[in-house]
């Protein structure tokens, strides 16, 4: 019995040891920061609301508006240069995933996991090792269809339809050209990708004129959008975007990456 213990003892000691070298990576330390706000929600949250309006019978539109952080989306409220979604859209401020990059943040979105767990922490990954929002639309026999911009980001389970920018003035007009198109098919679940802000982001900074007037635009076509849908809207972004000389970048721990907007809105169109 006591030869017994000892071993036991001996093995215990054994397993606590090897759990001290292990890489603290069961916890999220990078993404559990609220960086000050009382009150926050979670990009992954995308994936539960929308599976649960699908199973209540209703129809759900995510508008995924790359690069939109919280601070720029208040810019636009204090200088209402986005007026629609000022009048018709409610909600707070979300926490992105590390690394705040458009590969991660919407590998959270749609499967509703961290990266961790989905396997895509940064832009080295496209193929996710869990099913996606689209897939458990399929599961629950209902139609959907993924709208982007000229590149296909992730390895989605349905084909995206791209867009080629015809007009040398970035794919969101294509874009929104293609989501009312799918739209007259009548989706249950309708994912569209608009590109603009992270583009002037990047080229001339989250905070400057061109990015103020991408966002006016594209609040002009979620109006179009929202006229021909007949359901839930979800807006959120995949991260935010931090000043960086003279333009902008994203891709660290930083309140500007790290925390966007998650707005809804039922719309009562078509």
């Amino acid at each position: 019995m006591m030869k017994r213990m000892i071993h036991l003892t001996a093995m215990i000691s054994m397993l606590l040891a090897a759990m001290a070298l292990m890489p603290a990576c069961a916890t999220l330390p990078d993404t559990e920061q609220d960086f000050g706000y009382e009150d926050i929600g979670h990009i992954m949250d995308v994936y539960n609301r929308s599976v649960n309006e699908l199973e209540a019978g209703d129809r759900v539109m995510i508008l995924f508006l790359d690069g939109f952080s919280w601070q720029e989306y208040q810019k636009a409220m204090d200088e209402d240069t986005a007026p629609y979604i000022e009048a018709h859209f409610t909600g707070g401020p979300a926490l992105s995933v590390m690394k705040p990059v458009t590969n991660s943040g919407m590998a959270a979105m749609i499967t509703g996991t961290p990266p961790e767990v989905n396997g895509i922490a940064d832009r080295s990954k496209r193929e996710y090792r869990v099913p996606d929002i689209f897939d458990k639309a399929a599961e629950l026999g209902k139609k959907a269809a993924l709208i982007e911009g000229d590149i296909q980001i992730l390895k989605t389970s349905l084909a995206p339809v791209l867009n080629v920018d015809r007009d040398d003035d970035g794919t969101d007009d294509e874009v929104v050209e293609s989501a009312l198109n799918a739209l007259a098919e009548a989706p249950d679940l309708i994912m569209v990708h608009f590109h603009g802000i992270d583009d002037q982001g990047h080229a001339h900074g989250p905070y400057s004129k061109e990015v103020t007037d991408k966002i006016n635009e594209i609040d002009g076509y979620i109006k179009l959008l929202a006229a021909e849908f007949n359901g839930t809207i979800l807006l959120v972004a995949d991260h935010g975007m931090h000043e960086d000389g003279s333009g902008g970048d994203h891709g660290e721990n930083l309140e500007e990456d790290m925390v966007v907007p998650f707005l809804t809105m039922e719309s009562e169109g078509r």
